[in-house]
């Protein structure tokens, strides 16, 4: 500092108010490019990341009441009807209908089907369906590749309803 107070006393007061006003304005844009800005762009993604959360949030706590729901109907199969005609109906509804040569209960809560011929994707989905939507348990399954087509097959499905 004291090599610079020669040439501060040199200065015109006009030059010194210049000097003056420069280094002022050369603090607020530092105070603002390091303090300020981080500070704002900082809270704006905070806020952000909290309405997500609170999306986010939203959805669980729906999809939370809709587990509850099918955890309490999960036993009775899809409106009380029994896994005998649930399997039936959803197999022609997944266009496994032509497929399905046999069925044969097994006890109240398992049945055993048979199919042949039926394309692999259909069959996939099939099982998915009645597993995700209707808490059925795919205790069985035996698939062969049909001789006839590619992506064609022969299954052995075992279904239990779950408890």
């Amino acid at each position: 500092m004291t090599a610079l107070r020669p040439h501060w006393e040199q200065m015109q007061p006009r030059e010194r108010r210049i000097v003056v006003a420069g280094g002022a304005a050369t603090l607020v844009l530092l105070l603002y490019a390091l303090v300020w800005d981080p500070l704002t762009t900082s809270l704006g993604q905070m806020e952000q990341n909290v309405a997500a959360q609170r999306a986010t949030l939203a959805w669980m706590q729906q999809a939370a009441v809709e587990a509850r729901a099918l955890r309490g109907t999960q036993g009775t199969g899809s409106a009380g009807r029994s896994l005998l005609a649930l399997s039936d109906e959803s197999a022609k509804a997944h266009k496994l209908g032509g497929a399905v040569k046999r069925v044969q209960p097994d006890g109240q809560h398992t049945v055993r089907i048979w199919l042949e011929d039926a394309a692999f994707a259909d069959l996939l989905r099939w099982l998915d369906t009645l597993a995700s939507r209707h808490g059925v348990k795919i205790s069985g399954l035996t698939v062969e590749r049909a001789p006839a087509a590619p992506a064609r097959v022969n299954a052995r499905v075992v279904l239990e309803m779950s408890s």
